[in-house]
């Protein structure tokens, strides 16, 4: 499964004695998002706003859902 993303916000935040946090923000058209945290700001520069990003998903999770019941086991 794959999911694209689109790169719409950049932040940072810093606090005393700490190095900073650069963070990039994606979404898609489905209403998931997803944030990538670095202490490096050229993880801005490497995804650009509105650049598109494709995350594979290699295994899906498992919900309650589709978990059998004691009874059905």
């Amino acid at each position: 499964m794959e999911i694209r993303f689109v790169v719409d916000a950049h932040g940072w935040k810093s606090k005393a004695g700490k190095s900073p946090q650069y963070k990039v923000s994606l979404k898609n058209a489905d209403g998931h998002s997803l944030t990538l945290v670095s202490s490096s700001r050229s993880i801005l520069e490497e995804f650009p706003k509105d650049f598109v990003v494709t995350a594979k998903i290699g295994k899906t999770q498992t919900t309650l859902d589709d978990v059998p019941d004691e009874e059905d086991a």
